[in-house]
């Protein structure tokens, strides 16, 4: 169980696979390299991401986007103020002739921005200084992947994986090496919860365990997955020098996109809020057809 749903898992597992492919193909040498990916692929049509200037004067990130169908591409325009450049790390080590499935595809198929903690404002001189310590703090990152291609819509995706981390946890239970069982747990911040059950001495200062958190009712339309409630945030225990953070997924149907939202558990007390200030961002973002 330990660490075994980490942040992003669900969005960015299948890029970082595919990069891992790509990067053992090109240190083979280019013959091996998909046609994609070799020098002489053809140019890309129109950018799928570019800076521009909007109507107001603000400087946003122009995302080709697909609306529900790979057919119904629409310009999403975000601020700047909300960019997260984590993954330059990524792309400088994977080198530029790396195919891109968000540059070389037909549209972008994942987007990851970050914003402030509770109000979900973007980054600005004044508050530049707090986006420095991430989601240990105030920060929230948000993950949105399109699931044009999936054979399930809507709230059916966020069902679906649900039950992939419900079989994960059980599974792993099975094998941790800390006596912990998994289980129902009691219900807590009005959604039925089930997660480990035991001593957590072991993660007083390492590790984590994960409690999963949803709706009772037949349509699970989000989720959330958290350090389980026994791991202390420093703020509740001083004895625990941690901050437990939660994974929140649910569905935007203004964006037809999956969200994975990552912050401190500390917030998820008000969730309803916090996915509600999420849906004004995503609301305040120019969708142009």
């Amino acid at each position: 169980m330990r660490s075994g749903l980490a942040v992003f898992a669900f969005l960015l597992f299948g890029a970082a696979a595919a990069a891992a492919h790509w990067y053992s193909l090109r240190e083979r040498g280019n013959a091996e390299l998909p046609a994609t990916a070799r020098n002489d692929r053809p140019l890309a049509k129109e950018a799928n991401n570019r800076p521009v200037i909007d109507a107001q004067g603000r400087r946003v990130i122009e995302y080709r986007w697909p609306l529900g169908t790979p057919d119904h591409i629409v310009k999403l325009r975000i601020p700047v103020g909300y960019s997260w450049f984590g993954g330059a790390g990524l792309a400088a080590a994977l080198g530029p002739d790396y195919p891109d499935p968000n540059v070389v595809g037909a549209y972008t198929s994942a987007i990851v921005i970050q914003a402030l903690m509770p109000d979900f404002a973007p980054k600005t001189a004044d508050n530049s200084a707090l986006f420095d310590s991430g989601v240990n703090e105030q920060v929230v990152l948000v993950s949105l992947g399109t699931n044009v291609r999936s054979k399930h819509s809507g709230e059916a995706i966020i069902n679906k994986l649900l039950d992939h981390f419900v079989s994960l946890a059980t599974s792993s239970a099975k094998q941790n090496k800390d006596g912990l069982s998994f289980g129902r747990k009691s219900d807590r911040w009005n959604l039925s919860r089930v997660g480990p059950i035991g001593i957590f001495d072991n993660f007083r200062k390492i590790g984590s365990v994960e409690d999963i958190y949803f709706p009772d009712r037949e349509i699970k339309d989000m989720f959330l997955v958290c350090g389980a409630e026994e791991i202390r945030d420093v703020t509740e225990d001083p004895a625990w020098p941690r901050k437990p953070i939660c994974q929140h997924y649910f569905y935007s149907r203004r964006l037809q996109a999956t969200v994975e939202l990552n912050y401190r558990r500390v917030y998820a007390l008000e969730w309803r809020s916090v996915q509600d200030r999420a849906e004004e961002m995503f609301a305040s973002f120019e969708i142009i057809p």
